[in-house]
């Protein structure tokens, strides 16, 4: 399940007031190998001042075996940082998991390119048609198709990559002893019956809330070379995914708004609009960006057609928009 290191540091991630970027931290220390767990307090303050409390270790340790044997018995497999199945393009990120909780091929994520296709819940057909054809693509050509499994976009992206026989990921806001929304469970067990993977950085028990979707999409973009958010309105959850990418330094794609959609008002291609337009300061302010001019240069590719792809693609790898 865990190896000697990464069971310590999980141990560990249980006392009160050590976050993740503590356990990435003692991850990377040469000498975390060779301490013993009631030692390691003296690596790092914050563990050392945890470790103080009375019995804190002990109830720490206790807490870990539980969710060890809870993820054992049913069939999830707990990953940490100093496993060679950690996601690669996770570790370095300032805000990445300490651990993350998964059913189904973890290696995936590591062997094989990956692109985020997110969207709406209420993507128009034009949205819909997008998230299909350009998933399709993707997925024909060797790259893990990421989405959180939402309904919406999420949906269409996951079942696409399996009807074109790719692997998908699903990243979710919540445990997996449950899936959200309940009418994707059938989805959710495909995925992992052809080979993909569901995930998250929450423990079994743990139920979905509003911010835990918030902080789920940080995982979708750090998962991938970049995000196509195919539609969202202005206040859309995937712009959290999206303003993520920006920050991580990769690239963020977005459809034009077809001029049916825009005649319409569409709600759900308001954030297209502005990604796509001119004016840099309200990009900022959508996707919460401090320096926009700066951050977005080079990153943000505005798809007109699905004759862009190729070059999508390429912008993808080489990490910048090529122009």
């Amino acid at each position: 399940m865990l190896n000697t290191t990464d069971y310590k540091l999980f141990v560990i991630s249980q006392l009160t007031g050590v976050g993740a970027r503590t356990i990435h931290n003692l991850s990377i220390n040469a000498a975390i190998d060779d301490v013993e767990l009631g030692d390691i307090g003296s690596l790092d303050r914050r563990v050392a001042k945890a470790m103080d409390r009375p019995g804190a270790l002990a109830t720490a340790q206790s807490a870990a075996d539980h969710l060890i044997n809870q993820a054992q018995a049913q069939d999830v497999l707990i990953v940490g940082p100093s496993s060679t199945s950690y996601p690669s393009r996770l570790m370095g990120l300032k805000d990445s998991p300490g651990f993350i909780y998964c059913r189904g091929d973890v290696d995936i994520v590591n062997d094989m390119p990956a692109v985020a296709i997110i969207g709406t819940r209420r993507p128009t057909a034009h949205g819909e048609k997008t998230a299909e054809i350009i998933t399709r693509y993707f997925a024909e050509r060797g790259w893990l198709i990421v989405s959180g499994l939402a309904l919406g976009c999420d949906s269409v992206a996951h079942r696409t990559a399996l009807e074109t026989t790719g692997k998908t990921a699903a990243v979710l806001a919540h445990g997996l002893h449950t899936i959200a929304p309940p009418s994707n469970t059938e989805l959710a067990w495909k995925i992992v019956d052809e080979g993909g993977l569901l995930l998250s950085e929450y423990p079994l028990g743990v139920e979905p809330s509003r911010y835990q979707y918030v902080e789920r999409d940080r995982i979708q973009a750090g998962l991938s070379l970049g995000v196509v958010m195919v539609q969202s309105s202005r206040d859309g959850g995937s712009l959290h995914a999206a303003g993520k990418i920006i920050k991580y330094g990769r690239i963020l794609a977005v459809p034009h708004a077809t001029p049916y959609d825009q005649e319409s008002n569409a709600k759900d291609v308001m954030a297209n609009i502005v990604l796509t337009g001119t004016d840099s300061a309200d990009k900022g302010e959508l996707l919460k960006l401090p320096d926009p001019d700066e951050m977005l240069d080079g990153k943000l590719f505005a798809l007109a057609s699905n004759d862009d792809y190729p070059d999508l693609e390429k912008s993808l790898v080489d990490g910048h928009v090529n122009s």
